[in-house]
């Protein structure tokens, strides 16, 4: 009947009157507001955490100048933008000097120094130390006084088995100990040494500098392992306290 029909025809619009209002409806909406620069970029750049870096936005065509993030992005007439670390969080510059002992630190060096066995017996040795390996000769001309059971055979030591070099004591200037620690055999050894203070440090700052430049796997199981003992130690201790 035609009553049906128009009633059918009011219920079920034509589906090319969904497109049309499909399309106009966007233009016939208000557009977004535009957002901030600040929710466009990473947190450090508005964040005033010390765990990461801080980092401003500048414009490409004007550096050093902090782009200001509560501005939207159409305002700046640009899309190229670069991220710069902040001035007031960047490590202080290095002095010239620890930049120097940092290059050379490769380069061969020998030193003539004591070494310390059981019972506090010393034997005087070459220590030669180069970004590849670590060398202790013996020295021939042995002082009296060195006992005829003490003999130093001579020690190479890859620097990737080298773990840790550390300074043991500094009683006065003339008199300093450091320990060096080494992976041999599965096992890591420690040998002690002496000599004034000046090159104890010289030796110490040396080694450090060779091992933080190489990425070594007997020093990282070093420290994962002290990691461990530490924590059961730590962990016995308070369990022994709770108790």
């Amino acid at each position: 009947s035609p009553s049906s029909t128009s009633s059918s025809s009011s219920a079920c619009p034509h589906p090319f009157l969904h497109l049309l209002l499909f399309l106009c409806l966007p233009s016939c909406l208000p557009p977004p507001p535009p957002l901030p620069l600040s929710a466009l970029i990473p947190s450090s750049t508005s964040s005033s955490s010390s765990a990461c870096p801080m980092y401003r936005l500048e414009r490409q065509t004007e550096p050093n100048v902090p782009v200001d993030l509560d501005c939207s992005l159409e305002s700046q007439s640009t899309l190229e933008f670069c991220l710069r670390r902040d001035s007031s969080e960047e490590d202080p510059p290095m002095d010239i000097t620890t930049v120097q002992d940092m290059l050379s630190s490769h380069r061969y060096k020998s030193f003539k120094i004591s070494m310390i066995h059981k019972l506090r017996f010393t034997t005087d040795v070459q220590l030669g130390i180069s970004g590849e390996k670590v060398e202790i000769d013996p020295v021939t001309n042995q002082k009296t006084s060195t006992k005829f059971w003490i003999r130093q055979k001579p020690i190479s030591i890859d620097s990737d088995h080298l773990c840790a070099c550390d300074l043991v004591e500094e009683r006065s200037p003339s008199h300093a100990i450091f320990k060096l620690t080494y992976l041999s055999n599965h096992d890591y050894k420690p040998l002690y040494f002496e000599c004034d203070a000046a090159t104890v440090n010289e030796i110490v700052l040396k080694v450090n500098y060779i091992l933080e430049s190489r990425a070594s796997t007997s020093r990282a199981d070093y420290f994962a392992q002290k990691q461990r003992k530490l924590s059961r130690r730590t962990s016995f201790s308070f369990q022994k306290e709770k108790k």
